[in-house]
């Protein structure tokens, strides 16, 4: 093994005109002595980011577009790891920018390590009032929970990794991403390399950029649809269903039942009264805290950003599980 194998960066793509250029530039500036490719494999976007990707390609040798048909995430991610040349791959989003050590920081964390993935602590970036409000919901612990990629300074072995670095033969040992899913596809794989023996480490030092949804509406579908996934993943790996996807859909469910009895019954209104009280406390108090410690307006709306998180998980998770008792009954 060369002192730096070449690598394999994977970026997925559908319709990503507005944040593609400023992925490539950041890809293209890497520090990385050895060598490295970049592989955009676009689901046929139609808003012209394909066109440019292709233009880069033409000045940049290092560019290959690859087409996926299926357009879904996990497709595209099996396919750069099919096409791939690299000892070691990296996958990035196409919302995303990477400091220029990126690589190399990578790289020297796989070896010094011993992981078979690392990954660095996701740095995310809102564009507009609502935008930075989402991304401080995202990079907090009452917002994503146990997900120490989003937020923690601590270099440390973790559960899953968000834009992770894996030696490409892992795919070979435990095989490739589920395509049954259209998000939580990384926990998933994970999931599975960490019942084969693997390691994940976190690197705080690693900062890849994400850039944020920008409206609730957007946050809330994005939490939607990752419920409603992490069905398909419990159902086949039970030992997969951690407390910090329990919590939502559990939360969800008594408010709903409380709510529905509280006409009928006095314990159901208190429990409501104080059950929601304590909740808009906590999401006022992490709001209020974020407010003082980065003198941000944009802590009025955070509230509002926590919640559309937790309610979005839990009814997607609830919604998930009503479609596969339909499927079993049916």
């Amino acid at each position: 093994m060369s002192e730096w194998p070449m690598v394999s960066v994977i970026v997925p793509m559908y319709n990503e005109r507005g944040y593609i250029e400023r992925c490539l530039d950041s890809l293209l500036v890497q520090d990385y002595p050895g060598e490295y490719e970049v592989l955009v494999v676009d689901g046929r976007s139609h808003d012209g980011s394909e066109r440019i990707v292709r233009e880069y390609a033409r000045g940049h040798p290092r560019i290959r577009v690859i087409d996926n048909p299926y357009r879904r995430r996990p497709h595209a991610m099996n396919l750069g790891v099919r096409n791939a040349r690299g000892e070691v791959v990296m996958f990035l989003g196409a919302h995303s920018e990477s400091p220029p050590d990126l690589l190399s920081q990578a790289v020297r964390t796989l070896k010094e390590t011993g992981a078979e993935c690392v990954g660095g602590t996701i740095e995310t970036v809102g564009i507009g009032f609502i935008g930075k409000a989402v991304a401080a919901a995202v990079g907090h612990p009452l917002g994503v929970g146990g997900s120490k990629y989003r937020y923690s300074k601590k270099a440390q072995y973790v559960d899953t990794m968000g834009y992770g670095v894996y030696w490409k033969e892992v795919f070979d040992r435990i095989g490739l991403f589920d395509e049954e899913l259209d998000t939580s596809e990384d926990y998933e794989l994970n999931y599975r390399l960490r019942k084969a023996g693997g390691r994940i480490f976190l690197n705080p030092q690693m900062r890849p950029r994400y850039y944020a949804r920008t409206s609730l509406r957007g946050l809330f579908r994005q939490y939607f649809k990752y419920g409603w996934d992490k069905v398909t993943v419990v159902r086949k790996h039970p030992g997969a269903f951690l407390w910090r996807y329990r919590v939502p859909p559990l939360f969800v469910l008594g408010a709903g039942i409380v709510v529905l009895l509280s006409p009928f019954h006095s314990w159901a209104r208190y429990a409501l009264l104080i059950g929601g009280g304590m909740y808009l406390l906590a999401l006022v108090v992490a709001s209020l805290i974020v407010g003082i410690r980065r003198r941000a307006p944009y802590a009025l709306v955070l509230p509002l950003a926590f919640a559309c998180m937790h309610l979005g998980f839990g009814l997607g998770f609830l919604a998930g599980l009503v479609r596969q008792w339909i499927r079993r009954k049916g």
